[in-house]
């Protein structure tokens, strides 16, 4: 994978396959940019397909000190380097997060579009505000619970009850993928990730949204997509009725078939002629 030197010397991987209108592809909290493998299957004879690895994910480095603002310029500068316009992103549960605070700053000029897929823009619940996430004892940790078997452990609760034997090997797979993720920069991520509040931004978004939802999702409830879409100038929710917190692996073919749609549908914004491969600059 190539290595993208951030503003701080963090070195961070990516993938980049494909040309034409750029799609770019933010994971989850403990997950990776290997999570979205059956979107770069399907896109990357059409279009060019960006995933990044976020800080501590993947193969990218550590990093305890990570924060939401720190990997988010991560994603501002990787753009920046490859000179990335008219872009799709798709960001998936904290990759929502970072895409909502890129949309909400100059950087939102590059995007034409993005998709949100099963994120509250409030994680934490309070006196007014339910819409976060349905179970906060799911961030825990057990007693004496090693790194791998925490993995396995969340992904089944991030998959959704199903045939079984679909089930044991898409959760087999993320937990794989999960348990190479490195706990400290996860930890800090998710202290930082519980400290936002995104509902005042939602408003200031003016790209259009789809707003995905897994109607089995133990992570929020449909009233927590309802309610970002409707805040969004241009949002639509979509739900699809199988998956939990992953559609876009419980029901790949169908979550392709959106996209693909809403990617042919979304008006270019910028000169579709700077979005082929590009170097980043000397140094990155």
């Amino acid at each position: 994978m190539p290595q993208f030197v951030a503003s701080d010397g963090h070195s961070l991987a990516y993938r980049d396959e494909g040309a034409g209108r750029p799609l770019l592809f933010l994971h989850g909290l403990t997950a990776s940019s290997a999570l979205f493998a059956p979107q770069a299957a399907a896109f990357a004879t059409s279009h060019r397909v960006i995933r990044l690895d976020l800080r501590g994910h993947g193969a990218s480095g550590a990093d305890p000190d990570a924060d939401i603002a720190r990997v988010t310029d991560d994603v501002r500068e990787l753009i920046e380097a490859l000179d990335l316009n008219d872009i799709i992103g798709v960001g998936w549960s904290l990759g929502a997060m970072l895409l909502w605070g890129l949309l909400d700053s100059p950087a939102a000029a590059r995007f034409a579009g993005a998709v949100a897929i099963d994120m509250s823009p409030k994680v934490g619940n309070e006196p007014g505000w339910s819409l976060g996430l349905v179970d906060m004892s799911m961030r825990e940790g057990e007693p004496g619970e090693s790194w791998s078997d925490r993995s396995k452990r969340i992904a089944g609760l991030i998959v959704a009850n199903g045939m079984a034997d679909a089930r044991t090997t898409l959760i087999d797979k993320m937990a794989l993928v999960m348990s190479d993720s490195d706990p400290a920069t996860v930890a800090a991520l998710g202290t930082s990730m519980m400290e936002q509040d995104f509902r005042d931004v939602l408003p200031r978004i003016t790209v259009p949204m789809l707003v995905v939802h897994g109607g089995l999702s133990r992570y929020y409830p449909a009233a927590t997509a309802a309610w970002v879409a409707d805040r969004l100038p241009h949002g639509r929710q979509v739900t699809f009725a199988r998956s939990g917190h992953t559609p876009h692996l419980e029901e790949a073919e169908a979550f392709n078939r959106l996209l693909a749609d809403f990617a042919a549908t979304t008006p270019t914004t910028n000169d579709a002629s700077r979005s082929e491969p590009a170097t980043p600059h000397p140094g990155r």
